[in-house]
């Protein structure tokens, strides 16, 4: 059984186990990182990562900015207060995706205000989570986790991962 959220970033389908598809993947708008990128992300031996910058989340569905995270880098809303980043990082091994953390940066306010939408929604589509602390709230089945990460700082995450 899966986790079911329909979930894109940049129009790339978020599925854990899904084959890589570098084609995909580059007309999606995502990038191998660097060598020095690569220093810093620090994947484990065997894991390929594939990233993009500023990336929209959409999920169960979105239509028009309904169930979508878009960043605002002042194109939307020129109010500092309401201007946030976003990345994503996709991880393979035995290219099949194994994890996703997409992040909402600079911007603690707008993080909790969006994750809280994110939280609601999902609740509403497959239930209450499988746990839930101050600062992370989950989903889970056999195979794959889904997880809220509210910011303890600045940045606010969404992750999936493959418990297999």
């Amino acid at each position: 059984m899966e986790i079911q959220l329909d979930i894109k970033i940049n129009q790339y389908p978020i599925i854990i186990g899904q084959e890589l598809d570098t084609d995909l993947l580059e007309k999606c708008n995502y990038l191998e990182p660097t060598n020095l990128e690569l220093q810093v992300i620090k994947p484990p031996k065997g894991q390929i990562v594939w990233w993009a910058k500023n990336p929209t989340l959409k999920y169960l569905n979105a239509i028009g900015n309904r169930n979508t995270i878009t960043p605002n880098l002042g194109e939307i809303d020129n109010n500092p207060d309401a201007m946030y980043g976003t990345s994503v990082y996709l991880w393979f091994e035995e290219k099949k995706l194994i994890r996703t953390t997409f992040q909402i940066i600079q911007n603690k306010n707008m993080a909790v205000d969006l994750l809280n939408k994110l939280n609601e929604e999902v609740i509403k589509a497959i239930g209450n989570p499988f746990s839930k602390t101050e600062n992370i709230v989950s989903w889970e089945t056999k195979t794959e986790k889904f997880v809220i990460e509210y910011p303890k700082r600045m940045h606010g995450y969404v992750h999936m991962i493959s418990r297999v």
